[in-house]
């Protein structure tokens, strides 16, 4: 599977503030990055009101060693939209963000050289209208 996703948790109910990878196998987070690296997180994408506001934020990184480039932005689609699709189930809200400095986010995050960032979706409540 060509995918990685990564939780960033600022602000979740029983789950400590830190930077988490889903391990698929038993549907865990496992730590990977503690303490939260927020405002170099931040920086990195801009600082972007959505993504400064979201209690959560969804990263999805592409590793192009396991399957083509195109089948591997073709899954990050597939995935992004279950996404969609569970959070308005939820009655919350995101967006899938593509405007960032990869490079610099790479390095916040620690990732393996043979990861690429591909999206990043903030998870939260709807803005009140």
């Amino acid at each position: 599977y060509p995918l990685e996703v990564y939780l960033l948790a600022k602000n979740i109910d029983k789950l400590p503030p830190a930077i988490y990878h889903y391990l698929p196998e038993g549907h865990k987070l496992a730590i990977w990055l503690q303490p939260l690296p927020l405002d170099t997180f931040l920086a990195a994408a801009y600082n972007q009101p959505t993504l400064e506001q979201a209690p959560a934020i969804l990263v999805f990184s592409a590793n192009f060693s396991r399957t083509s480039q195109i089948l591997a932005y073709q899954e990050s689609g597939h995935a992004s939209q279950n996404v969609y699709l569970q959070v308005e189930s939820l009655k919350l809200a995101t967006v899938a963000i593509t405007n960032f400095d990869a490079l610099k986010l790479h390095q916040v995050l620690k990732l393996p050289e043979t990861e690429t960032i591909v999206y990043l979706m903030p998870l939260g409540h709807p803005k009140e209208e």
